[in-house]
Protein backbone atom coordinates (compact mmCIF):
# COMPACT_ATOMS: atom_id res chain seq x y z
CA UNK A 1 0.00 0.00 0.00
CA UNK A 2 1.67 3.25 -0.69
CA UNK A 3 0.82 4.94 2.42
CA UNK A 4 1.02 3.27 5.45
CA UNK A 5 -1.39 3.54 8.62
CA UNK A 6 0.14 6.00 11.09
CA UNK A 7 0.03 5.76 14.67
CA UNK A 8 -2.56 7.35 16.78
CA UNK A 9 -5.71 7.33 18.59
CA UNK A 10 -7.73 7.23 15.02
CA UNK A 11 -5.71 4.02 13.82
CA UNK A 12 -6.22 1.90 17.24
CA UNK A 13 -9.08 -1.11 16.98
CA UNK A 14 -12.42 -0.74 19.25
CA UNK A 15 -13.94 -3.23 20.50
CA UNK A 16 -17.51 -2.74 19.49
CA UNK A 17 -19.22 -2.70 15.73
CA UNK A 18 -20.69 0.70 14.97
CA UNK A 19 -22.92 1.74 11.79
CA UNK A 20 -20.69 2.21 9.18
CA UNK A 21 -20.99 5.58 7.46
CA UNK A 22 -19.51 4.18 4.19
CA UNK A 23 -19.02 0.25 4.06
CA UNK A 24 -16.73 -0.60 1.59
CA UNK A 25 -14.66 2.67 2.28
CA UNK A 26 -14.10 1.63 5.85
CA UNK A 27 -14.74 4.63 7.74
CA UNK A 28 -17.06 4.43 11.23
CA UNK A 29 -19.32 6.78 13.18
CA UNK A 30 -16.88 5.30 15.82
CA UNK A 31 -13.49 6.59 14.04
CA UNK A 32 -14.78 9.88 13.46
CA UNK A 33 -16.74 10.89 16.65
CA UNK A 34 -13.31 9.78 18.17
CA UNK A 35 -11.82 12.84 16.63
CA UNK A 36 -14.11 15.71 17.11
CA UNK A 37 -15.65 14.67 20.61
CA UNK A 38 -12.95 15.66 22.81
CA UNK A 39 -13.09 18.93 21.50
CA UNK A 40 -16.50 19.42 21.53
CA UNK A 41 -16.95 17.94 24.84
CA UNK A 42 -14.23 19.91 26.86
CA UNK A 43 -15.74 23.12 25.22
CA UNK A 44 -19.28 22.06 27.16
CA UNK A 45 -17.73 20.60 30.33
CA UNK A 46 -16.08 24.10 30.61
CA UNK A 47 -19.47 26.26 30.26
CA UNK A 48 -21.18 27.70 32.96
CA UNK A 49 -23.91 25.95 34.33
CA UNK A 50 -26.54 26.33 37.29
CA UNK A 51 -25.54 24.70 40.33
CA UNK A 52 -29.10 21.73 40.05
CA UNK A 53 -30.65 21.46 43.64
CA UNK A 54 -30.05 18.08 45.10
CA UNK A 55 -32.88 15.35 45.24
CA UNK A 56 -33.21 14.73 48.66
CA UNK A 57 -34.27 11.60 48.42
CA UNK A 58 -32.11 10.24 45.88
CA UNK A 59 -28.79 8.92 47.07
CA UNK A 60 -26.65 7.75 44.03
CA UNK A 61 -26.72 7.80 40.23
CA UNK A 62 -25.93 6.75 37.03
CA UNK A 63 -23.59 7.78 34.31
CA UNK A 64 -22.41 8.90 30.24
CA UNK A 65 -21.86 6.65 27.93
CA UNK A 66 -19.49 7.30 24.69
CA UNK A 67 -21.84 8.87 22.11
CA UNK A 68 -20.74 8.83 18.62
CA UNK A 69 -20.65 11.84 15.63
CA UNK A 70 -20.51 11.87 12.23
CA UNK A 71 -18.56 12.07 9.47
CA UNK A 72 -16.10 15.40 10.20
CA UNK A 73 -12.58 15.58 9.93
CA UNK A 74 -10.02 13.31 8.34
CA UNK A 75 -6.57 11.73 7.67
CA UNK A 76 -5.34 10.26 4.38
CA UNK A 77 -4.99 6.59 5.88
CA UNK A 78 -8.84 7.18 6.99
CA UNK A 79 -10.34 8.09 4.10
CA UNK A 80 -7.85 6.11 1.66
CA UNK A 81 -7.00 2.92 4.13
CA UNK A 82 -9.58 0.82 4.37
CA UNK A 83 -9.60 -0.47 8.00
CA UNK A 84 -12.07 -2.74 9.79
CA UNK A 85 -13.27 -1.51 13.09
CA UNK A 86 -15.05 -4.05 15.59
CA UNK A 87 -15.04 -3.88 19.39
CA UNK A 88 -17.13 -5.19 22.50
CA UNK A 89 -19.36 -2.80 24.52
CA UNK A 90 -21.27 -3.77 27.51
CA UNK A 91 -21.88 -3.71 31.20
CA UNK A 92 -20.86 -5.83 34.44
CA UNK A 93 -23.64 -8.39 33.81
CA UNK A 94 -27.27 -8.01 34.45
CA UNK A 95 -28.29 -6.27 37.49
CA UNK A 96 -30.93 -8.19 39.46
CA UNK A 97 -34.47 -7.16 37.41
CA UNK A 98 -37.47 -6.49 39.81
CA UNK A 99 -36.26 -4.09 41.79
CA UNK A 100 -38.06 -1.03 42.29
CA UNK A 101 -36.51 2.10 40.53
CA UNK A 102 -34.17 3.45 42.23
CA UNK A 103 -34.38 7.32 41.28
CA UNK A 104 -37.19 9.53 39.11
CA UNK A 105 -39.43 6.59 40.02
CA UNK A 106 -42.25 9.38 40.34
CA UNK A 107 -41.17 11.66 37.69
CA UNK A 108 -43.75 12.15 34.78
CA UNK A 109 -42.68 11.39 31.26
CA UNK A 110 -40.77 13.78 29.99
CA UNK A 111 -39.83 15.51 33.61
CA UNK A 112 -36.13 16.63 34.49
CA UNK A 113 -34.64 15.12 37.22
CA UNK A 114 -31.48 16.21 38.83
CA UNK A 115 -27.95 14.27 36.37
CA UNK A 116 -26.43 14.45 40.03
CA UNK A 117 -28.54 12.78 42.46
CA UNK A 118 -29.17 10.34 39.54
CA UNK A 119 -25.46 8.84 38.93
CA UNK A 120 -25.43 8.60 43.20
CA UNK A 121 -28.71 6.25 42.69
CA UNK A 122 -27.23 4.65 39.96
CA UNK A 123 -23.98 3.69 41.83
CA UNK A 124 -25.78 2.24 44.47
CA UNK A 125 -28.10 0.04 42.39
CA UNK A 126 -24.68 -1.16 40.47
CA UNK A 127 -23.30 -1.73 44.05
CA UNK A 128 -25.74 -3.75 44.83
CA UNK A 129 -25.73 -6.20 41.34
CA UNK A 130 -24.29 -9.95 41.27
CA UNK A 131 -20.59 -9.99 40.10
CA UNK A 132 -20.54 -12.48 36.99
CA UNK A 133 -17.85 -14.10 35.18
CA UNK A 134 -17.72 -16.14 31.41
CA UNK A 135 -15.82 -17.01 28.33
CA UNK A 136 -17.20 -14.05 26.17
CA UNK A 137 -18.55 -10.91 26.49
CA UNK A 138 -21.68 -10.61 24.41
CA UNK A 139 -23.37 -7.59 23.01
CA UNK A 140 -26.33 -7.42 20.41
CA UNK A 141 -26.87 -3.82 19.79
CA UNK A 142 -29.28 -1.91 17.01
CA UNK A 143 -27.61 0.62 15.41
CA UNK A 144 -29.05 3.15 13.15
CA UNK A 145 -27.42 6.56 11.45
CA UNK A 146 -27.64 8.78 9.40
CA UNK A 147 -26.19 8.37 5.55
CA UNK A 148 -23.69 10.48 4.78
CA UNK A 149 -22.89 10.34 1.32
CA UNK A 150 -24.59 8.04 -1.87
CA UNK A 151 -21.35 5.44 -1.64
CA UNK A 152 -20.96 5.21 -5.02
CA UNK A 153 -20.08 8.97 -5.55
CA UNK A 154 -18.17 9.10 -2.04
CA UNK A 155 -16.06 6.10 -3.18
CA UNK A 156 -15.40 7.47 -6.75
CA UNK A 157 -13.88 10.67 -4.89
CA UNK A 158 -11.73 8.81 -2.45
CA UNK A 159 -10.37 6.80 -5.26
CA UNK A 160 -9.36 9.13 -7.25
CA UNK A 161 -7.62 10.95 -4.49
CA UNK A 162 -5.83 7.83 -3.71
CA UNK A 163 -4.65 7.65 -7.49
CA UNK A 164 -3.84 11.10 -7.22
CA UNK A 165 -1.50 10.68 -3.96
CA UNK A 166 -0.03 7.77 -5.67
CA UNK A 167 0.97 9.52 -8.65
CA UNK A 168 2.69 12.20 -6.00
CA UNK A 169 4.59 9.47 -3.94
CA UNK A 170 5.97 8.03 -6.93
CA UNK A 171 7.10 11.51 -8.74
CA UNK A 172 9.02 12.34 -4.95
CA UNK A 173 11.13 9.86 -5.91
CA UNK A 174 11.76 8.90 -2.10
CA UNK A 175 12.07 12.96 -0.88
CA UNK A 176 10.58 13.01 2.20
CA UNK A 177 10.00 16.52 2.66
CA UNK A 178 7.66 15.81 -0.62
CA UNK A 179 5.76 12.81 0.94
CA UNK A 180 5.08 14.47 3.63
CA UNK A 181 3.35 17.42 1.63
CA UNK A 182 1.93 15.43 -0.60
CA UNK A 183 0.10 13.66 2.24
CA UNK A 184 -0.77 16.74 4.27
CA UNK A 185 -2.73 18.06 1.01
CA UNK A 186 -4.09 15.04 0.98
CA UNK A 187 -5.60 14.62 4.01
CA UNK A 188 -7.12 17.96 3.91
CA UNK A 189 -8.78 16.64 0.43
CA UNK A 190 -10.25 13.66 2.30
CA UNK A 191 -11.51 15.98 4.96
CA UNK A 192 -13.31 18.03 2.27
CA UNK A 193 -14.74 15.17 0.79
CA UNK A 194 -16.33 14.05 3.95
CA UNK A 195 -17.39 17.45 5.14
CA UNK A 196 -19.08 17.60 1.69
CA UNK A 197 -20.67 14.67 0.71
CA UNK A 198 -23.91 14.96 2.14
CA UNK A 199 -27.05 13.89 -0.44
CA UNK A 200 -29.78 16.20 -0.94
CA UNK A 201 -32.10 14.28 1.56
CA UNK A 202 -31.96 13.00 4.49
CA UNK A 203 -31.93 9.23 4.92
CA UNK A 204 -31.16 6.73 7.58
CA UNK A 205 -29.77 2.55 7.68
CA UNK A 206 -29.97 0.11 10.25
CA UNK A 207 -28.01 -2.72 11.20
CA UNK A 208 -28.21 -5.41 13.98
CA UNK A 209 -24.81 -6.54 15.19
CA UNK A 210 -23.62 -9.51 17.59
CA UNK A 211 -20.32 -9.57 19.21
CA UNK A 212 -18.39 -11.99 21.31
CA UNK A 213 -15.01 -10.74 23.13
CA UNK A 214 -12.95 -13.72 24.29
CA UNK A 215 -11.58 -13.01 27.73
CA UNK A 216 -8.44 -15.89 27.80
CA UNK A 217 -5.69 -14.47 25.34
CA UNK A 218 -5.57 -15.78 22.16
CA UNK A 219 -9.30 -16.74 22.42
CA UNK A 220 -11.82 -16.23 18.89
CA UNK A 221 -13.97 -13.27 18.60
CA UNK A 222 -16.97 -12.89 16.38
CA UNK A 223 -19.00 -10.48 14.77
CA UNK A 224 -21.96 -10.88 12.73
CA UNK A 225 -23.94 -7.54 11.23
CA UNK A 226 -27.35 -8.24 9.65
CA UNK A 227 -27.49 -4.67 7.70
CA UNK A 228 -30.85 -3.79 6.89
CA UNK A 229 -32.04 -3.78 3.33
CA UNK A 230 -34.19 -1.03 3.18
CA UNK A 231 -33.71 2.87 4.48
CA UNK A 232 -35.93 5.04 6.38
CA UNK A 233 -36.16 8.56 4.73
CA UNK A 234 -37.29 11.66 6.68
CA UNK A 235 -40.08 12.22 4.91
CA UNK A 236 -42.01 11.79 1.17
CA UNK A 237 -39.94 14.31 0.14
CA UNK A 238 -36.94 13.24 0.73
CA UNK A 239 -37.60 9.61 -0.57
CA UNK A 240 -38.57 11.57 -3.94
CA UNK A 241 -35.61 13.61 -3.98
CA UNK A 242 -33.47 9.84 -4.06
CA UNK A 243 -35.92 8.74 -6.76
CA UNK A 244 -35.01 11.74 -8.92
CA UNK A 245 -31.05 11.02 -8.48
CA UNK A 246 -32.18 7.25 -10.04
CA UNK A 247 -32.29 5.56 -6.68
CA UNK A 248 -28.73 5.28 -6.32
CA UNK A 249 -27.85 2.24 -3.65
CA UNK A 250 -27.07 3.74 -0.28
CA UNK A 251 -26.86 0.39 1.89
CA UNK A 252 -24.60 -3.01 1.47
CA UNK A 253 -27.18 -5.65 2.71
CA UNK A 254 -26.49 -9.36 3.73
CA UNK A 255 -25.20 -10.78 6.55
CA UNK A 256 -21.46 -10.43 7.31
CA UNK A 257 -19.53 -12.90 9.87
CA UNK A 258 -15.89 -12.56 10.67
CA UNK A 259 -13.73 -13.98 13.35
CA UNK A 260 -9.77 -13.36 14.80
CA UNK A 261 -7.93 -13.94 17.66
CA UNK A 262 -6.75 -10.12 18.08
CA UNK A 263 -6.32 -8.68 21.79
CA UNK A 264 -9.42 -5.88 21.38
CA UNK A 265 -8.73 -2.79 23.55
CA UNK A 266 -11.44 -1.73 25.55
CA UNK A 267 -11.15 2.24 25.19
CA UNK A 268 -9.22 4.39 22.37
CA UNK A 269 -7.83 6.86 25.09
CA UNK A 270 -6.37 3.87 26.80
CA UNK A 271 -4.78 0.92 24.84
CA UNK A 272 -3.71 -0.78 27.93
CA UNK A 273 -7.31 -1.72 28.68
CA UNK A 274 -8.42 -4.63 27.77
CA UNK A 275 -11.46 -7.53 28.47
CA UNK A 276 -8.82 -9.60 30.74
CA UNK A 277 -7.56 -6.41 33.04
CA UNK A 278 -10.69 -4.29 33.16
CA UNK A 279 -12.20 -6.14 35.70
CA UNK A 280 -8.94 -5.46 38.48
CA UNK A 281 -9.93 -1.51 37.85
CA UNK A 282 -10.43 0.33 41.69
CA UNK A 283 -13.68 -0.29 43.71
CA UNK A 284 -12.58 2.96 45.41
CA UNK A 285 -14.05 6.41 43.82
CA UNK A 286 -10.87 8.09 45.10
CA UNK A 287 -8.89 5.31 43.87
CA UNK A 288 -10.41 4.63 40.37
CA UNK A 289 -10.09 8.94 39.81
CA UNK A 290 -7.02 8.10 40.47
CA UNK A 291 -6.05 5.72 37.94
CA UNK A 292 -7.83 7.00 35.41
CA UNK A 293 -5.33 10.37 36.64
CA UNK A 294 -2.89 8.29 35.50
CA UNK A 295 -4.20 7.07 32.41
CA UNK A 296 -4.96 10.40 31.10
CA UNK A 297 -1.48 11.29 31.10
CA UNK A 298 0.00 8.33 29.86
CA UNK A 299 -2.26 8.54 26.19
CA UNK A 300 -0.97 9.10 23.19
CA UNK A 301 -2.23 11.48 20.09
CA UNK A 302 -4.00 13.57 22.49
CA UNK A 303 -5.33 16.93 21.38
CA UNK A 304 -4.68 19.95 22.76
CA UNK A 305 -8.08 20.28 24.05
CA UNK A 306 -9.07 16.56 25.69
CA UNK A 307 -9.00 18.28 29.23
CA UNK A 308 -9.96 15.14 31.90
CA UNK A 309 -13.21 16.43 31.98
CA UNK A 310 -13.39 15.58 28.42
CA UNK A 311 -11.39 12.41 28.59
CA UNK A 312 -13.21 11.13 31.61
CA UNK A 313 -16.67 11.39 29.69
CA UNK A 314 -15.45 9.22 26.98
CA UNK A 315 -13.55 7.10 29.36
CA UNK A 316 -16.16 6.42 31.55
CA UNK A 317 -18.64 5.15 28.86
CA UNK A 318 -16.47 2.95 27.55
CA UNK A 319 -15.92 1.43 30.97
CA UNK A 320 -20.16 1.42 31.21
CA UNK A 321 -20.02 -1.02 28.04
CA UNK A 322 -17.50 -2.99 29.64
CA UNK A 323 -17.14 -6.16 31.82
CA UNK A 324 -16.30 -3.70 35.00
CA UNK A 325 -17.46 -5.11 38.53
CA UNK A 326 -19.93 -3.81 40.12
CA UNK A 327 -17.62 -2.29 42.20
CA UNK A 328 -15.92 -0.28 39.66
CA UNK A 329 -19.02 0.82 37.62
CA UNK A 330 -20.13 1.82 41.60
CA UNK A 331 -16.90 3.66 42.14
CA UNK A 332 -17.24 5.42 38.14
CA UNK A 333 -20.79 6.67 38.52
CA UNK A 334 -19.80 8.47 41.93
CA UNK A 335 -16.68 10.43 40.06
CA UNK A 336 -19.07 11.13 37.70
CA UNK A 337 -21.47 12.56 39.14
CA UNK A 338 -19.15 15.44 40.21
CA UNK A 339 -19.14 15.79 36.48
CA UNK A 340 -20.67 19.17 35.31
CA UNK A 341 -23.01 20.32 31.92
CA UNK A 342 -24.68 17.03 32.66
CA UNK A 343 -29.54 16.85 32.79
CA UNK A 344 -31.61 14.78 33.12
CA UNK A 345 -35.08 13.53 32.03
CA UNK A 346 -37.25 10.69 33.09
CA UNK A 347 -39.34 8.73 31.96
CA UNK A 348 -37.59 8.47 28.23
CA UNK A 349 -38.31 5.52 25.84
CA UNK A 350 -35.35 3.76 23.60
CA UNK A 351 -35.83 2.27 20.52
CA UNK A 352 -36.97 -1.30 21.77
CA UNK A 353 -39.51 0.66 23.81
CA UNK A 354 -37.73 0.32 27.18
CA UNK A 355 -38.00 3.38 29.88
CA UNK A 356 -35.20 4.79 31.45
CA UNK A 357 -33.29 8.06 32.35
CA UNK A 358 -31.87 9.96 29.82
CA UNK A 359 -28.13 11.94 30.02
CA UNK A 360 -27.87 14.68 28.30
CA UNK A 361 -24.89 17.06 27.09
CA UNK A 362 -25.20 20.07 24.65
CA UNK A 363 -21.93 20.88 22.69
CA UNK A 364 -21.35 23.51 20.21
CA UNK A 365 -21.13 22.35 16.37
CA UNK A 366 -18.97 22.32 14.00
CA UNK A 367 -18.33 22.57 9.93
CA UNK A 368 -19.50 19.18 9.81
CA UNK A 369 -22.78 19.64 12.31
CA UNK A 370 -25.84 21.65 11.53
CA UNK A 371 -25.95 23.95 15.09
CA UNK A 372 -25.46 22.41 18.46
CA UNK A 373 -24.86 18.58 19.15
CA UNK A 374 -26.97 16.80 22.01
CA UNK A 375 -25.14 13.38 22.91
CA UNK A 376 -27.43 11.49 24.98
CA UNK A 377 -27.79 8.52 26.76
CA UNK A 378 -30.70 6.36 28.37
CA UNK A 379 -30.14 4.40 31.62
CA UNK A 380 -32.09 1.70 33.34
CA UNK A 381 -33.20 3.31 36.61
CA UNK A 382 -33.83 -0.56 38.01
CA UNK A 383 -30.62 -1.62 36.66
CA UNK A 384 -28.22 0.86 35.71
CA UNK A 385 -27.95 -0.18 32.47
CA UNK A 386 -26.78 1.20 29.80
CA UNK A 387 -30.03 1.18 27.05
CA UNK A 388 -29.16 3.70 24.72
CA UNK A 389 -26.60 6.16 23.29
CA UNK A 390 -27.84 9.26 20.56
CA UNK A 391 -26.00 12.15 18.83
CA UNK A 392 -28.18 14.65 17.26
CA UNK A 393 -27.72 18.10 15.83
CA UNK A 394 -30.81 20.47 14.49
CA UNK A 395 -31.28 17.50 11.28
CA UNK A 396 -34.97 16.30 11.80
CA UNK A 397 -33.20 12.87 12.06
CA UNK A 398 -30.41 11.38 14.60
CA UNK A 399 -27.28 11.09 13.69
CA UNK A 400 -26.38 8.17 15.52
CA UNK A 401 -28.58 5.83 17.66
CA UNK A 402 -27.34 2.70 19.54
CA UNK A 403 -29.66 0.44 21.43
CA UNK A 404 -28.16 -2.46 23.47
CA UNK A 405 -30.63 -4.66 23.58
CA UNK A 406 -28.77 -7.82 25.08
CA UNK A 407 -24.95 -7.94 27.22
CA UNK A 408 -23.50 -9.90 29.33
CA UNK A 409 -21.17 -12.94 29.77
CA UNK A 410 -21.80 -16.58 28.20
CA UNK A 411 -19.36 -19.88 27.88
CA UNK A 412 -19.49 -20.21 24.50
CA UNK A 413 -19.37 -18.47 21.13
CA UNK A 414 -22.07 -18.58 19.54
CA UNK A 415 -24.35 -18.78 22.67
CA UNK A 416 -26.54 -15.48 24.01
CA UNK A 417 -27.13 -14.36 27.56
CA UNK A 418 -30.12 -15.52 29.27
CA UNK A 419 -32.97 -13.30 30.78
Amino acid sequence: MPYSPRSGDEDHMIDRMFARLEPDVGETVEQTYERRRSADLDRALRMPHAPSSRLSSLRSTLMTRRTRLLISGGTAVAGLAAAAIIVPGAVSGHAARGKAPVTASGAAAGTTVDAHSFLLTAAETAVQEPARSGEFWYTETRTTSLIRSIPSVYQAKIEALRKELTAKETAAHGDAAALRRARRETDEKVRQVKLHSDPPFSATSSETGETWRARQAGGANRNVTRPDTKVAFGSAQDEASWKAMGSPALVNGGQRTSEDHLDRVLSIPNPSLTIRNVSALPTSETKLKSRLEGLYKERSGAQPTDTFATYLWQTGTDLLTAPITPGTRAALFRVLAEQHGLEATSQVRDAAGRRGVALSLTAPGDESTRGDVAYRMIIDPRTAELLQIEVKDQRPVALLTQTFERMGWVDRLGRQPQG
